[in-house]
Formats: C-alpha cells, sequence, structure tokens
C-alpha cells in the first residue's frame, strides 16, 4: 500500500508538470503588444511572449523579428542569416496599454551579458555596460523590475543588448508584464521560500551534525552533508538573494555551474552507503570521474568555454538521476529500510532539477520549482536519516536490555557454577590424587620395568664376553660375538620403548653426549650387517669429509632412529642395497639419510607409513607396524624432522633433519685394557652381577673388592684407600645414593673424596643432574661397557697415559709369571700363539673385503688376548681394524697381518724362556 500510494502522488506531480509543456498564446506580434483589452485586475500577470524587433550591430539597423525567449548563438532569423554568439543588438517593442489601469511593471530576466533599458528614449535602468566589443562590456546577469507610467497608452520600449562574456546572448527567460504590486509579491514569496529553505538546510545541517557526533550514520550524513551544500549553492545563485554580494558575472556563473557536475556524483555515493546492493560501484566511480572532469572545466576555462558545457551537464545530471531513481526502486522493492522516504525526495527532486534544466534549454515553459525540490528532498532523506538513526538508537537499547539480561543469566550461572565447584572441589582433588598416585606408580613401574631387564641382559652380555675370552675358536667366537651385539642391540630396544613411556608421560628428555658420528654409523651398519648379507643385500655408509670427528647430541636416540629405518629399509628391499650417510646442512644442521633401491611406497601409503600398527599391504614377514611410528616419535622428540621421498618401483629415501653441535676430542686416554691398574670397590647386590663385573675387571688387571650392600661399602671405603668405588643405585636396605652421602660424610677426608661412579640399570635415574645432587661423580649405566667405565675411572683418578708403549709389557708377563707359574704362563703364551695363527688364517681367507663383523669378530678376540698378556702393539692393531669404516678396513688388515707375524716370533720367544729351567725375564726386559 505505501509503495501504491507514492506511485500515485508521483504520477499526479509529473502530470501537472507537463501541463506547463503547452505554450501560452503569444501576446507580442510583428514588434507589439497590444493590451488594451487585457485587464490586470482579473489577470494580474502576462507573459510578454512573440515576435519583438530587432537591430543588430547598431541601432540604426533594419529591424527583423525575433522571438523571445530567444537567444542568439548561431540561431536562423527569418531571412535567413545567422547570428553569432557575441555581438551588439537592440530589441524593442510597442506597448499598447489599456487607458484604466492600475501601477504596472516589467520583470526581466537572464539577460545575457549586460543591458540597458529605454522606455520612450528614456533610460530606466541598466545591468552592467553593454558594448560594442569585450573591452567596453560590463557583464551584470541580476533580474530586473521596471516600473511603468501610469500616463499613456502606447509605449515604446528599447532593450540594448551585447554579449562577449557568455557562450549565447539573449534573454533566456520570460520578460512578464503585470500588476506592479502582484510583481513585487511573488518576487519577495520567492525569495522567502528561498530563505526558508536556507533555514531548514542549517537545521538539518546541525541535526546531522549530531549524528555523526553520536556516531549514529556517520559516513552517510557526511555525504548528505555534501549533498547539502551542493543544493544549497545552486539554490543560492539561481536566486535573487546575493544579487548584492558584490560577486563578479565570472564566479557567480562558475558557483552556479558546479552544483551542474557535482550533484550526481555525491548523491551517488550517499544511496550507495544506504543500498550498497542496489547502487553499482562502477557507475558512482563513473559519475565521480565525469565530476571531476566538469568541476576542473568550470574552474579553468573561460566562462564563454564552460557555459558551453550546460547542455551535456544537464544531460548527464538528468539521466545519472534517473539511473539512481531506478536503483531507489529496486530499493523500495527489497523493502530496504528508508528506501521508500528517500524515494519520494529523489523523484521531487528530479523533477524540480529537471524542469530548472529543461527551462533552461527552452524545452518549455513553467514555474520556478527549484527551493521546493530541493526542501522536499532535504526533508525526506533527513527523515530517512533520522529514522536510521533512531532505530539504530531502538537496537541499542534492545541490545542493552538483552545485555543486562544476559549479565542477569550469567550471574546466576556463575553463582550455580560455584555452587557446583564447591561440591565438586573434593571429588576433583581426590581425582588429582588419584592421577598423581597412578603416575607415581607408573614411575615406579617403569624403573622397575627397566631395572628388572637390565639386570638380567647386564649378566647376559658381561658372560657373553666372558666366554668369548674363553672360546678362541673363530666358529665359536663368531656366534659369540653375534649373540653379544644382538643383546646390545635388545637392550637399545628396551632403552627405547622406556624411552616413549617417558615421552607419553612428558618427561622424555633424551641425554646429550658427545660420540663419534663415523663410529655410530660403523656400529649400525655392523649390527645389521649379517641380516643384509643373508637377503643378498650390500650396506654402504658414508660420512661426509666436513662432518668433525666427535659431535655432541642425543646419541641414543639418533642410533635407534637409525637402526629402525635400516631395518625397516633391508626388509623392504629384495634386491641392490641400502646406503646411510651423514652430510651437514648449514650452521648445526645435519641429516641422516637412509635410502634404499626397494619397491618403494605409493602417495596413500607415505601418507600413513608413520601411522601406529600401520603395516604396508605387501609386508609378509613379521612386524607390528610401530618400528617407523617410534621413529616419528623419537625424532619429534629431540626436535629432529623427517622427510620422506619414494614412489613406487623408485625405492624410497628418508631424511632425519637434527641439529648437532661439534665437540673437542677428549683428552688422550691409556688404552682401556691398561688404565691403572687400580683398586676398586664394586657395590653390586645381585651376586650373578657382581662376580660378573669382578671377574671382567680382574682379567683387565684391576684389583676388585666386592660388596652387596650400601652399610658394607661404607665400612669398605672407611677402612681401605679405593681409587674408585662403582656403586650400584638400587640396593637393598640402605641404597647407593644414601651410601654415598654416608661415605662422603666420613671424618677421614681422603676416604670421603673417593670418586663414586654410580652403577644402574635404573633407565629413569640415569640422570647425570640427579647423581650430582646426591654427590656421585659420574654415571655407567646397566650391561656395563668397559669402554664408558674406563672413560669416566681415567677422568676421575687423573691417570696419565705413558709417554710411550713397548710392543710387549714385559711387566704384565712377570706379573702373571708371579702369580701362576712360569711353566703355566710358557703353556698359555703357546695356546695365544695357536689363537694368533688360528686368526691369521681366517683373515687371509676373509680378505679386507670380508663380512664387517666377521672381521669385528677376529679383532676384538685378538685385542682382549693380546692386552691380557701384555702384548700392546698387537692389541693396538686389532683395535684400529675394529673401528676401522669399509674405506680403511684394507690398510687396517694389512697392518694386522703383519704385526701378528711380528707378534708370533715374539711369542715363542717368551714362550721358551718361561718353559726354560729357573727361567727369569729381567735380563731380556730391556731388550724387547
Amino acid at each position: 500500500m505505501p509503495t501504491r500510494r507514492t506511485a500515485l502522488l508521483l504520477a499526479g506531480l509529473a502530470l501537472w508538470l507537463l501541463s506547463g509543456l503547452a505554450r501560452a498564446d503569444a501576446v507580442v506580434r510583428d514588434g507589439i503588444a497590444d493590451l488594451r483589452h487585457w485587464d490586470p485586475l482579473t489577470q494580474p500577470i502576462l507573459p510578454l511572449d512573440g515576435e519583438w524587433r530587432l537591430r543588430w550591430g547598431t541601432a540604426g539597423a533594419e529591424a527583423r523579428p525575433f522571438v523571445l525567449p530567444g537567444t542568439w548563438n548561431g540561431r536562423v532569423l527569418v531571412d535567413g542569416e545567422e547570428l553569432p554568439a557575441f555581438g551588439h543588438a537592440w530589441l524593442s517593442l510597442t506597448l499598447r496599454l489599456p487607458s484604466e489601469r492600475p501601477p504596472l511593471a516589467l520583470r526581466f530576466r537572464d539577460v545575457k551579458s549586460a543591458a540597458r533599458f529605454y522606455l520612450d528614449g528614456r533610460l530606466l535602468a541598466s545591468r552592467g555596460l553593454p558594448a560594442a566589443s569585450a573591452a567596453g562590456e560590463q557583464p551584470q546577469l541580476l533580474p530586473t523590475l521596471l516600473s511603468l507610467p501610469a500616463e499613456g497608452t502606447e509605449l515604446e520600449l528599447v532593450v540594448e543588448i551585447s554579449n562577449h562574456f557568455h557562450f549565447e546572448g539573449g534573454v533566456d527567460g520570460r520578460v512578464l508584464i503585470g500588476r506592479q504590486e502582484v510583481l513585487a509579491q511573488r518576487l519577495a514569496a520567492r525569495e522567502q521560500a528561498n530563505v526558508a529553505v536556507l533555514g531548514a538546510t542549517v537545521a538539518l545541517g546541525l541535526y546531522l551534525a549530531l549524528l555523526i557526533r553520536s556516531r549514529r550514520q556517520p559516513y552517510p550524513a557526511l555525504l548528505f552533508i555534501a549533498v547539502l551544500a551542493i543544493s544549497t549553492l545552486r539554490l543560492l545563485m539561481t536566486s535573487d538573494l546575493l544579487a548584492n554580494s558584490g560577486l563578479s558575472a565570472a564566479t557567480a556563473l562558475r558557483l552556479e555551474y558546479l552544483p551542474l557536475f557535482l550533484m550526481p556524483a555525491f548523491y551517488a555515493w550517499l544511496l550507495r552507503a544506504l543500498f550498497p546492493d542496489e547502487v553499482a560501484l562502477g557507475v558512482c566511480r563513473l559519475l565521480s570521474l565525469g565530476a571531476l572532469a566538469g568541476s576542473l572545466a568550470v574552474v579553468l576555462l573561460p566562462v564563454a568555454e564552460f557555459t558551453a558545457l550546460r547542455d551535456p551537464g544537464a544531460a548527464m545530471l538528468v539521466l545519472a538521476l534517473l539511473y539512481l531513481f531506478l536503483r531507489l526502486a529496486l530499493a523500495v522493492r527489497a523493502r530496504r529500510r528508508g528506501a521508500g522516504t528517500i524515494a519520494v525526495g529523489a523523484v521531487l527532486l528530479l523533477l524540480a532539477v529537471g524542469n530548472d534544466a529543461l527551462r533552461y534549454a527552452h524545452v518549455f515553459n513553467s514555474i520556478d520549482l527549484a527551493s521546493l525540490g530541493v526542501l522536499a528532498f532535504l526533508f525526506t532523506h533527513g527523515l530517512a536519516l533520522g529514522h536510521r538513526a533512531l532505530d539504530s538508537l531502538m537496537e541499542n537499547a534492545a541490545l542493552s536490555e538483552r545485555l543486562a539480561a544476559l549479565n542477569r543469566d550469567l550471574e546466576s550461572q556463575v553463582e550455580r557454577r560455584t555452587r557446583d565447584l564447591a561440591e565438586r572441589g573434593e571429588a576433583l582433588r581426590q581425582a588429582r590424587q588419584a592421577a598423581e598416585a597412578e603416575a607415581r606408580q607408573k614411575s615406579r613401574f617403569l624403573a622397575t620395568l627397566g631395572h628388572e631387564l637390565r639386570t638380567p641382559l647386564n649378566g647376559i652380555l658381561g658372560n657373553l664376553e666372558l666366554l668369548q675370552r674363553d672360546l678362541p675358536a673363530a666358529a665359536a667366537g663368531q656366534r659369540i660375538e653375534r649373540l653379544r651385539e644382538a643383546g646390545s642391540s635388545l637392550l637399545q630396544v628396551l632403552e627405547g620403548v622406556l624411552e616413549m613411556a617417558q615421552a607419553e608421560a612428558g618427561r622424555f628428555s633424551a641425554p646429550v653426549r658427545d660420540f663419534e658420528p663415523r663410529q655410530l654409523l660403523r656400529g649400525v651398519t655392523a649390527l645389521l650387517e649379517p641380516l643384509a648379507r643373508d637377503q643378498g643385500l650390500t650396506i654402504q655408509a658414508t660420512v661426509d669429509d666436513t662432518v668433525p670427528q666427535r659431535l655432541s647430541g642425543p646419541a641414543g636416540v639418533l642410533r635407534q632412529i637409525l637402526v629402525n629405518l635400516l631395518s625397516n629399509a633391508i626388509k623392504f628391499t629384495e634386491q641392490g642395497g641400502v646406503r646411510i650417510a651423514l652430510y651437514p646442512e648449514g650452521a648445526q644442521g645435519y641429516c641422516l639419510e637412509v635410502s634404499d633401491s626397494g619397491r618403494g611406497m605409493s602417495a596413500a601409503e607415505r601418507d600413513r607409513v608413520f601411522e601406529e600398527f600401520y603395516r604396508a599391504p605387501q609386508a609378509n614377514g613379521p612386524g607390528a607396524g610401530v618400528g617407523l611410528f617410534i621413529v616419528a616419535r623419537l625424532a619429534a622428540a629431540i626436535g629432529a624432522r623427517i622427510e620422506l621421498d619414494t614412489a613406487p618401483g623408485r625405492g624410497s629415501r628418508f631424511r632425519v633433519h637434527c641439529r648437532l653441535q661439534g665437540a673437542q676430542a677428549p683428552a688422550s686416554l691409556p688404552a682401556p685394557n691398561r688404565a691403572g691398574p687400580w683398586r676398586l670397590l664394586l657395590v653390586e647386590d645381585v651376586a650373578a652381577n657382581r662376580e660378573m663385573a669382578r671377574e671382567l675387571l680382574s682379567l683387565e688387571g684391576h684389583q676388585v673388592d666386592a660388596v652387596a650392600d650400601g652399610e658394607s661399602a661404607v665400612a669398605a671405603v672407611a677402612g681401605t684407600r679405593y681409587d674408585a668405588v662403582l656403586m650400584d643405585l638400587r640396593l637393598e636396605g640402605m641404597d647407593g645414593c644414601e651410601a654415598t652421602r654416608r661415605i662422603r660424610a666420613l671424618a677421614d677426608t681422603a676416604a670421603a673424596n673417593t670418586p663414586v661412579v654410580a652403577l644402574t640399570a635404573d633407565a629413569v635415574r640415569l640422570d647425570r643432574a640427579f647423581c650430582r645432587r646426591h654427590g656421585l661423580d659420574a654415571v655407567v649405566g646397566k650391561p656395563l661397557e668397559l669402554s664408558a667405565l674406563y672413560a669416566a675411572l681415567a677422568t676421575l683418578c687423573e691417570v696419565e697415559p705413558p709417554p710411550s708403549v713397548a710392543p710387549v709389557d714385559g711387566g704384565r708377563l712377570e706379573e702373571l709369571a708371579a702369580e701362576l707359574g712360569p711353566a703355566r704362563v710358557a703353556t698359555l703364551l703357546g695356546e695365544l700363539d695357536e689363537t694368533c695363527a688360528d686368526q691369521q688364517r681366517r683373515l687371509g681367507e676373509l680378505g679386507a673385503q670380508g663380512d664387517g663383523a666377521e672381521l669385528a669378530a677376529i679383532a676384538h678376540r685378538l685385542s682382549g688376548a693380546a692386552a691380557n698378556f701384555g702384548f700392546t702393539e698387537l692389541a693396538a692393531a686389532a683395535r684400529r681394524l675394529r673401528t676401522a669404516m669399509l674405506a680403511e678396513r684394507p690398510q687396517a688388515v694389512a697392518e694386522l697381518q703383519a704385526t701378528l707375524d711380528v707378534t708370533r716370533v715374539r711369542l715363542e720367544t717368551w714362550r721358551r724362556r718361561y718353559a726354560g729351567p729357573g727361567a727369569g725375564l729381567e735380563q731380556e726386559q730391556g731388550k724387547t
């Protein structure tokens, strides 16, 4: 219904406006206005339209007919002559008036550009100064009201006009004759309407300023103020309010023309701000470009040039307003807020401005609707913005009420939840205690599991090493070496499981230590080389030459990652080989790479390969599908990144990117089997482990006392001087930490400062910071590794290596002869010679490219046996072979073969001397 009423109203206004299209009958014919029968009382105003007389150039020129209102700018007269825009002319008219008449007056408007008015040869008024040239002309574009004399019935009116200023000259508006009081009243009423509109403009401007200050619709309000200013400027320049302002004609025309170009653009942006879905952004930008171009032309061009843009500008204005009216109609149809009210004002303004533009273009004559249109426009738009602001205030009030209700509801919920929390507090406290107890129980379980599994492994690995010493045969030695390596691998798996459990509990911290990267790769390769050989595969290990000899980082975790990756590569490779490499990546960055020539993986497999319990569809062998999952978790725990490059038929390449730091090479230490000899106290509660460790250390030449509990350890240290105490931490009764504290509290300073090395199978408590807090000097894990123990003891006992080492340690042989007897030593030396011969023959069979594990087993047996009897040169050559990488093996094997040849000669010499009666070595010790 509102839309229908609006349409009917607009249709009525349009019909009323179109009624002005019909021109009234012409009053003036042949330069004579015969008004003798005109009654000014019943028809107070009469337009003097029709054929006036025109003299062009001079006052004495021939008169020609000229229709007013009318202008000249290339206009063709009746006789075919064309009048230019610039020139000097005289318009004349004979007025025949009624004898009985009230006071009359003439109204001239839009005379271009200067004029003088004569009545019966007498000058009545001037508007500027007309002249025959631009230099003498003084333009003045103001309306003129001429009073007519009361006497006489026939008057001769002459208007002298010149134009060298505007793009067209003449009289652009109707010349009116009428009762003087009515013309004056109408003029006053028009100016009063203009003043009222200006007052409403000021009031609306204040209202908009309040809207902006209150931040209600600020952007539309700013645009509306701009539209308001443009409309007001147009109203002022087309009214008589500034008639006496002193503005020049050029300035007045520029100010009058600017709104013609600015109005479409600003009004389009206003409607877009209000109805963004209906008004296109591109149209607003196009109108802005037109407004900019037109405004620059008005400001910069001469008057005669920019006034020629009047008709194109009016057309642009009308078309823009028609487009915006159509978009407003869509907004009304879409029921946008305030669209109907704004549409009414827009249509009224469109009609008023269109009427103004068409009047200027002489399409038809009508009354001036500019002030009424502007007033309706301002009122409707201000009303719409006010409604929007009011709606916004009401929405804010509603939101405030809702917020208050939400606050009240929130307060009630807080109260209820506070009560609930108070009621649940005890339950939460109990749950927390239960969780903490469960965590402690899990920690105890992990510690117990580690201890219980490490303890038998300690005995297994230690006794395997003793058995290897007692069985020098090659085949048995190789099997024992493999058993020992398998046990070490099982120990690594155990440590990995415990570390994963710690990571799940959030307590995992990979121990950082110095290690030799080449030795790390050699160990991993030697461990899995038998598995690869059984499948007909080769393993190649390379370390880039730029990698330092020693690095610092989580070596144990890296070893487990490499073992899992390498075993996985071997499992899924049918032919070819596996490559393991280490190379640097930037500052402190390193990449461990494991690649194979296997079948590769599809994209789907690659996406799931690190998932827990995932097994490839083609995997037929044993396995639980957790190897790569453990790799991913361990890598994440140490801050490493895993990258997988694979494709079906191309094999797989795993890259582990990690950060490691270079480490200084350790100070030169004595060979592990010759450090000391030391006097040691072994504290171990498990009898098998105690006897195994004691025998191992005794065979290395150390004097070892052993006790089973902490109390005995404290008593032994108090009564005997020891080089170091090897302390198991988990003891019955007094544990290792308490025993260490009591040792540190002994009155004897030397005894109290005895170095204490922790021996523990407790993976959870194997923490150096923990041991330092309890007075322990070093930590060695179980199963016992002699190299780690000797490294710790050599540092703590401050044993310096001898400046040089003889090929044979005669002192060691003399000690053995004193303990076992010369005959027994001679027999043992004969057995050692047989062992050397057997291992030398085996070396010749294998060659430099033989199986790495077998070569390492031979080197291990030779180094241990030679060291026991003091043959240091042979022991050193065997150790070098054992630690040699693939590329270094040929030289190490050749060196060991040569050393065996020399050593066997020395063995025979020493055996014969001990076998003879009264044999002694004193006279020969300096010769060897």
